[in-house]
């Protein structure tokens, strides 16, 4: 109000896309996290089919005995072939919801040995062994990169932490940014700047296995 018009966009644009940003990373913690207890829980399944159980049941089994997210989706899984839909349709939905590459994998077998028979029990343990060992990549591959992954949230936050400090130490020389217009068009440079150089190490150090 009052202020520079592009100014007031480029923060009515930050201030858009925090809530974004926030729910894109809640979302990537729980699939690393169902992820993570894929393996355990195709474990348990494998246990109740061999225990004579059908593959719903087994399912209801994981949704009881595990925690969300894992429980919350299988649980899911199960009430919609309850209620009507295949399995085909259920598992689909399952990996519209949740985006884990070994889903696929998991859904494949599953429906290949329901067409055509087969031991899916002996299935399962393949694919939870497949799984884990994917994982265990994965998760080396997350500590290899950590290095390059904090030294780009460091040189991220510098810029911040350097003007901010500056501009308590010596508002006078801080000033200029703040109430001239090159000052504002440098901050925004400066800003986006940083923002690009940020996605772009994240990006690097980011490997998919």
């Amino acid at each position: 109000v009052g202020g520079k018009f592009l100014l007031a966009v480029v923060i009515g644009a930050l201030a858009g896309a925090v809530p974004i940003m926030l729910v894109y990373r809640r979302k990537r913690i729980r699939t690393l996290a169902f992820a993570e207890q894929l393996p355990d829980a195709l474990d348990l399944i494998r246990a109740a089919l061999q225990a004579g159980h059908g593959f719903s049941t087994a399912l209801m089994v994981v949704a009881s005995e595990f925690p969300d997210p894992i429980a919350e989706e299988f649980r899911e899984v199960s009430e919609e072939t309850r209620l009507g839909l295949s399995l085909r349709e259920a598992l689909h939905n399952l990996s519209a919801r949740i985006d884990d590459p070994d889903l696929p994998m998991l859904i494949i077998g599953v429906l290949i040995t329901e067409d055509s028979g087969g031991n899916l029990a002996e299935v399962l343990d393949n694919i939870g062994h497949t799984v884990r060992e994917r994982f265990k990549m994965s998760r080396d591959v997350r500590t290899m990169t950590a290095q390059g992954r904090l030294s780009g949230m460091v040189l991220t936050a510098l810029p911040f932490i350097v003007g901010t400090a500056t501009f308590f130490l010596n508002p006078g020389y801080f000033k200029p940014m703040l109430t001239q217009p090159l000052g504002h068009y440098m901050l925004m440079y400066a800003f986006v700047s940083i923002l690009l150089g940020h996605f772009m190490v994240q990006r690097i150090a980011r490997i998919q296995v």
